[in-house]
């Protein structure tokens, strides 16, 4: 029984379970989740109290870090309202909140007019195909909607370290997820590098994601680093990592 239940943990709803471990948190799956000795943990990160226990003190775990940036936010805000601007970047933050969510990451913080997302597992093929797969999805849905709603341009940068995992407080009393180190600081110099519309993936994530090397590599010389990173650049309309590898096509249901 315990066994069949792990196997079923992966095909839960994102929401309904562990970011870590994958240990659901609705009532009658967390009847399951007991079973195989997981429950809901009580802060306001997404994980089971099992892996609040490791990750509070702080952990080295290697993460996909995901960094989107609006691009031109500056001029934007010249030009429109104050509320205008507000109204377009609570829609950014709701949208990439949104996809974030439904690739099974979850959100580290909003920096002024960005967003830091984390995708965690034991599965490092798992976690860096489901950021490549968000990155993408979150450029082609604010790129697609342009004629029925004027969406701010996203650049994106994905990265896979090693980062300090930890909980940090929360500014209602509760304890927040949120990751640490020079991996952090990789995904966002990556961000900076891609244009409006671009995804820059660092050959880390590339390489842990196990694809076939269709996009050539280029060699950055990112800011007050001294040695350079290679990375990839895609568009919004590159296909989904997942669908690629095995012959069959499993990442349709990700697709925008």
């Amino acid at each position: 029984m315990i066994r069949v239940g792990r196997r079923l943990l992966p095909e839960l709803p994102p929401t309904s379970r562990c970011k870590l471990c994958l240990a659901p948190s609705g009532t009658v799956l967390a009847r399951l989740a007991r079973l195989v000795g997981r429950r809901r943990g009580r802060a306001a990160a997404p994980l089971c109290r099992r892996c609040l226990r490791t990750v509070a003190p702080g952990c080295e775990r290697e993460v996909s870090i995901l960094f989107a940036d609006v691009r031109g936010s500056t001029a934007l805000a010249e030009r429109l309202t104050a509320t205008a601007f507000s109204d377009a970047m609570r829609g950014f933050y709701a949208r990439a909140t949104g996809i974030v969510e439904r690739f099974d990451g979850t959100m580290d913080k909003f920096i002024g007019d960005g967003v830091v997302a984390l995708f965690l597992g034991d599965d490092a093929v798992d976690h860096t195909r489901r950021a490549i797969d968000a990155a993408h999805a979150l450029v082609a849905s604010m790129d697609g909607d342009r004629e029925a709603r004027p969406w701010p341009p996203v650049a994106v940068g994905v990265h896979t370290g090693t980062a300090w995992l930890g909980l940090i407080p929360g500014p209602h009393g509760t304890d927040d997820l949120t990751a640490l180190g020079d991996s952090v600081n990789v995904a966002a110099h990556l961000c900076a590098a891609a244009g409006a519309g671009e995804v820059a993936i660092s050959s880390e994530t590339w390489n842990a994601a196990g694809v076939p090397q269709t996009i050539a590599s280029r060699s950055l010389r990112l800011k007050r680093r001294r040695r350079p990173i290679a990375a990839r650049f895609s568009g919004a309309l590159a296909q989904s990592c997942l669908a690629v590898g095995d012959g069959e096509s499993k990442s349709l249901r990700y697709l925008p």
